[in-house]
């Protein structure tokens, strides 16, 4: 007979039995959301592990999708008839990169120390086209389109992309995730709007509202093949259902009630082959100008006196990058001596960069003479015609009178004025002085304090007013030195909860707005790393920072407790100081 002691431990013995057979051989797989998908709609992959928790995934062989987002963790123990089961996963949230079957790889999971590996997964990624022509083709999708002007272009020559989202579902709001990493390239915003502006376009046979999310214009810095990565948008879609259709009208609206829920989308990588300028023909002076352009010029006056100032203006006007422009070099003859000029820009409206810029020479002649300032030249290399062309003006003739001089002559006195002068000459004499006091004087003290009131009385309005425009004009260089001061300590003021990583690009953001004087503003990727590289902060303490603001863009729509925030933070601080230090804009 058995005691209950005894019957106690064969339980216990039992329990702890059937534990370690749950956990000799953990099941390891790799799911997938959908196994075909449309090029620019994301997809998640989980790797679970039935039987033991996972501590690691390798995701080498990934090369095909990039990860937006993960990974998320979560962990559930069953006891179902004295069986315990473990459940734990992993999963991250995907992009494609191309059109094609995609591979994902046998992946190698570290289940409590011990290396299992899953299954490959292919994946089907199908063109926008192919997907709306499709047999069977759902009518209602999403999808994010990179439209370029050139596949082919030369180094400097502007590049056109837009963005355009294609929609056959009611959307209830969208962000920027992600702006794209556009290495390789200088970049002009020609178009962000607010608000989507919906236009209905017919694609293979299906009706879409299509909207354009983002405009730029690129100018390529390097030659090679540059690419241009994805976009990545966070869309709301309403998931509609209808009780019953009116056979009088079609069910295709935007506006329809229903659930909502966030997809991530994006536009396929763009690949541009971008060709140098050719090296036959090429003038020596050429700086790299690409485009079209004309210069003019204009000197005012063309003869002035000795020492006085003459202004000669140069206006560049044309389509190309403006910002890059070296403007033509002056070569004075000697005698004329030149400031530093005065530069305005007035850029173009439409699609096309360009527009006039500016240039102000204040020249002036330190000696007489007849003066001819050379001509002026500026090379550019027009992409059209595939040849170098040279703008000129001038020359600038100066002719240049001497200074007067002031020469004295004694005036001539009528012999009463000379009587008359005769009495208010003092002559001096010589031997020891002897002072008389002929009374004290009508300029006493207290009319000198007087009279010292009163113009104090009457400048302190002016002089308040300078102190406040001193003050106005110190105050935008105070608060750049104070903005490391300034934004760090948010970095313990603002711990939520609920979005621990959002108190980063906050204060990345109150960071670069103390520096740069503005008020509330926010940065995309691509802003913060051109500021910084405007400011002389090193291409690696750039990447530092981006790659910090991806993290934590990335955390924010992962499970809550997946990513440290508390490291993210304490790497941030060092990461500002070393910005701080180089900073130099």
């Amino acid at each position: 007979m058995v005691t209950p002691p005894a019957r106690a431990v064969l339980l216990a013995g039992a329990l702890l039995i059937s534990v370690v057979a749950g956990r000799a051989q953990p099941r390891v797989q790799a799911l997938v959301s959908d196994k075909q998908v449309v090029t620019g709609t994301s997809l998640t992959l989980e790797v679970r592990s039935e039987g033991g928790d996972i501590r690691s995934v390798s995701m080498v062989g990934l090369e095909g999708f990039s990860v937006i987002s993960g990974p998320a963790t979560s962990r559930s123990v069953q006891i179902i008839n004295g069986v315990v089961s473990t459940t734990s996963s992993y999963s991250w949230t995907l992009l494609p990169r191309k059109v094609g079957t995609l591979v994902i790889p046998a992946l190698a999971v570290n289940v409590e120390g011990n290396i299992v590996h899953t299954e490959p997964v292919a994946i089907e990624v199908l063109s926008p086209s192919a997907a709306a022509a499709g047999a069977g083709q759902q009518r209602e999708s999403l999808f994010l389109v990179a439209d370029v002007d050139r596949r082919q272009a030369y180094r400097g020559e502007q590049i056109t992309v837009t963005w355009t989202l294609y929609t056959q579902l009611g959307i209830s709001g969208w962000e920027i995730a992600s702006l794209p990493n556009l290495t390789g390239f200088w970049t002009e915003e020609l178009f962000a709007p607010n608000k989507l502006q919906l236009r209905e376009k017919v694609v293979a046979g299906q009706r879409y509202y299509t909207a354009v999310v983002r405009r730029q214009a690129l100018f390529p810095t390097r030659s090679g093949q540059l690419h241009i990565d994805p976009l990545v948008m966070k869309v709301g879609v309403q998931d509609r259902s209808r009780r019953r259709r009116d056979p009088f009208f079609d069910d295709f609206s935007l506006f329809g009630r229903g659930r909502v829920s966030q997809k991530t989308i994006s536009a396929p990588s763009v690949t541009i082959d971008v060709r140098p300028v050719p090296e036959r023909g090429r003038p020596a002076d050429f700086s790299g100008m690409v485009g079209d352009f004309s210069l003019h010029g204009r000197l005012a006056p063309k003869q002035v006196t000795q020492d006085e100032a003459v202004t000669l203006t140069l206006t560049v006007s044309g389509e190309g990058n403006f910002k890059a422009l070296e403007y033509p070099l002056l070569n004075l003859p000697r005698g004329l001596e030149v400031f530093d000029p005065k530069v305005s820009i007035e850029p173009s409206l439409g699609d096309i960069v360009g527009g006039s810029a500016t240039i102000e020479h204040v020249i002036i002649p330190r000696q007489a003479g007849s003066y001819t300032i050379p001509p002026l030249r500026l090379p550019y290399f027009d992409p059209q015609r595939g040849a170098y062309e040279v703008a000129t003006t001038g020359p600038f003739a100066l002719t240049v009178l001497p200074r007067p001089e002031n020469l004295a002559s004694a005036p001539g006195f009528t012999r009463r004025e000379v009587a008359l002068l005769g009495q208010d000459i003092r002559f001096v004499k010589s031997g020891r002085v002897h002072w008389l006091r002929t009374g004290e004087g009508w300029y006493t003290t207290g009319l000198f304090l007087l009279n010292m009131a009163t113009v104090l009385f009457f400048a302190a309005p002016w002089m308040g007013a300078r102190a406040r425009i001193l003050a106005t004009a110190v105050q935008p260089a105070l608060r750049a030195r104070r903005a490391l001061t300034a934004a760090l300590p948010m970095l313990e003021r603002t711990d939520d909860p609920e979005d621990p990583h959002g108190a980063i690009s906050r204060v990345v953001a109150a960071y670069l707005n103390h520096k740069l004087g503005r008020e509330t503003q926010e940065y995309g990727l691509d802003q913060v790393r051109t500021l910084l590289a405007g400011a002389h902060v090193t291409p690696a303490v750039q990447d530092a920072l981006v790659a910090l603001l991806e993290r934590s863009a990335a955390a924010r729509f992962a499970p809550p407790g997946s990513v440290d925030s508390g490291a993210d933070r304490h790497v941030l601080k060092d990461v500002l100081r070393r910005v701080d230090s180089q900073w130099s804009g």
